[in-house]
């Protein structure tokens, strides 16, 4: 199973899942809202607790922060594949940083919302 769990409520969050969602689709990824997740058919890794971050699920394997953007754009196919693995060559420390400065502004930066764009 593959599925990326984001932030409806985040006009950025749900931009880029709209923009994504017909490649996703065809790449058999699943798109959950946060608010929808956990459920009957998706647990909650147990080093996600509390964390701000979208989550990327591919298998058994969670990735979250800068991790799961890079993992999801490797999925979705070459030119997202190539644009994950020059982001993938920027230090974690780097990346992540960046990733928690704009998730934890995302509301003021861009806007909330309450349309689910999935």
């Amino acid at each position: 199973m593959k599925a990326i769990c984001y932030d409806s409520k985040c006009n950025l969050c749900s931009a880029i899942v709209y923009s994504l969602r017909k490649k996703a689709r065809l790449k058999n990824i699943e798109l959950i809202d946060v608010k929808d997740f956990p459920d009957e058919k998706h647990t909650l890794p147990a080093n996600l607790s509390g964390k701000d971050t979208i989550l990327f699920i591919n298998q058994d394997t969670a990735y979250f922060y800068s991790d799961a953007v890079i993992q999801l754009f490797i999925q979705l196919g070459v030119m997202y594949s190539i644009f994950g693995r020059l982001l993938s060559m920027v230090p974690k420390s780097i990346r992540d940083k960046l990733y928690r400065f704009i998730a934890g502004n995302r509301y003021r930066i861009f806007g909330s919302s309450t349309c689910s764009c999935s």
